[in-house]
């Protein structure tokens, strides 16, 4: 049998070292794609639940028969396995038949903790609605 040329017979350890070295960095960037991508996808969950929380607020306050009045509450609501706390303020406008209502929400019932969302909207008294005083 005649002897192989020494190139032929397999890999120095310096190629070996250098294969390995571009499968872990390889291999880490993969990893850190996967974290940042698994991060990305809990905060847009977080956003779209607090979103939705307060969509059911303001939803709640349009189906009520009443003018909105003036002034902040409070409150918390289940969805999607966790409780949602929301701060409804409703203010004054121009215009004595309309009402401006922000809501926010957020993860934790601390009014420091950071909003996820705020939804706004806005609210007219009915023209066959008597007008309350001090409104």
């Amino acid at each position: 049998m005649p002897a192989l040329p020494r190139r032929a017979l397999g890999f120095t350890l310096l190629e070996v070292l250098v294969a390995t070295s571009v499968i872990a960095f390889a291999l880490a960037a993969i990893i850190q794609s996967t974290v940042v991508s698994s991060a990305n996808l809990t905060h847009l969950r977080d956003k779209t639940f607090a979103h939705w929380a307060a969509m059911n607020q303001m939803a709640e306050l349009q189906i009520s028969d009443s003018f909105p009045e003036l002034g902040r509450s409070t409150g918390d609501e289940q969805m999607g396995g966790r409780e949602w706390f929301w701060t409804m303020e409703v203010k004054k406008t121009s215009d004595k038949d309309l009402r401006r209502v922000e809501i926010k929400v957020r993860k934790e019932r601390r009014k420091q903790a950071s909003t996820l969302t705020v939804l706004t909207g806005f609210f007219t008294r009915y023209s066959g609605e008597p007008e309350k005083s001090g409104s």
